[in-house]
């Protein structure tokens, strides 16, 4: 504990201050950590909260001010692991030689797995990073089927992909996403699939480099949407559609008659009967060639 009296933290106007300014001692409710006394322009490191890994980190300003901590780090074990395992699976390595039916039968299941781990539970900043990362590495290779012109049964992998998005955005996530956003710049060079493997023929694939993590995840799921639209049987000249629903998010796939597009549907706030809907060519999210 700080041997800081009132009179020397941030803020004293006494003049009677005979310690150093600090940052004082302070209980995080929010992430159940407690941050020790820190000395102006210091990085305070505490063990992230329990069950998580990794390290949090907050500055403390120039005038002794607690800025909002680093949780970037904290994340999952369970979720790390099985990070790591798809990252080393044959079927998912970037130029993979493997049969187009063995890599959806495989992302298949990783993303049904990826939508267990996600679900019931309080994500940190780090699990909904890895999370993003999984997602787009899943919908490259799914890409990737969709070019070779493979049968591509999807059940599976459509259930388990909105789940995992629906999992994301829970209202218990937000401090999570805040943090996540707020800590960390984008990264111009992030894109949403690796670079080896988009098909970038078919659907736009990489984000502004103003991206946010919440801007991710939203580009994703209306490529998604576009890709799957775009497999729907439908005769010449008709409209064919599908619905796939999750908690948080309704998907209705739509292809269009000379053109592909996708409407996401959102749970309105009034009444459960209604939905606000928003139609979103795949055209508006094409680069200009300029």
């Amino acid at each position: 504990p700080s041997t800081d009296t009132p009179s020397c933290l941030a803020g004293d106007t006494t003049g009677q201050c005979t310690q150093p300014l600090r940052c004082p001692v302070e209980v995080d409710d929010v992430w159940g950590i407690t941050w020790q006394s820190t000395p102006p322009g210091d990085v305070a490191t505490e063990p992230c909260p329990a069950s998580q890994a990794g390290n949090a980190r907050r500055s403390c300003s120039s005038d002794a001010v607690w800025m909002m901590p680093d949780l970037i780090e904290c994340g999952s074990t369970s979720l790390q692991a099985f990070a790591g395992m798809v990252e080393r699976a044959p079927t998912f390595i970037p130029g993979s030689s493997s049969p187009p039916g063995e890599i959806i039968e495989s992302t298949s299941s990783a993303v049904e797995e990826l939508s267990r781990l996600t679900n019931g539970t309080n994500l940190f900043p780090d699990d909904i990073a890895v999370s993003l990362e999984l997602l787009s590495m899943f919908f490259s290779q799914r890409q990737m089927v969709f070019a070779a012109e493979s049968d591509m049964p999807a059940a599976s992998y459509q259930r388990g992909f909105l789940q995992t998005a629906s999992n994301l955005v829970t209202e218990a996530n937000q401090r999570s996403w805040r943090n996540l956003q707020n800590v960390r710049a984008p990264d111009p060079a992030t894109a949403l699939c690796p670079s080896q493997s988009c098909i970038t023929n078919i659907i736009p694939v990489n984000p502004p480099p103003s991206m946010t993590e919440s801007g991710q995840l939203l580009r994703l799921v209306e490529d998604f949407s576009a890709l799957e639209s775009a497999q729907l049987p439908h005769r010449p000249g008709e409209e064919s559609r599908t619905t796939v629903s999750s908690p948080n998010l309704e998907m209705q796939l739509v292809a269009l008659p000379g053109q592909e597009a996708s409407r996401i549907m959102f749970d309105s706030a009034d009444t459960a009967e209604e939905s606000d809907e928003v139609l979103l060519p795949s055209e508006l999210f094409k680069q200009a060639n300029s």
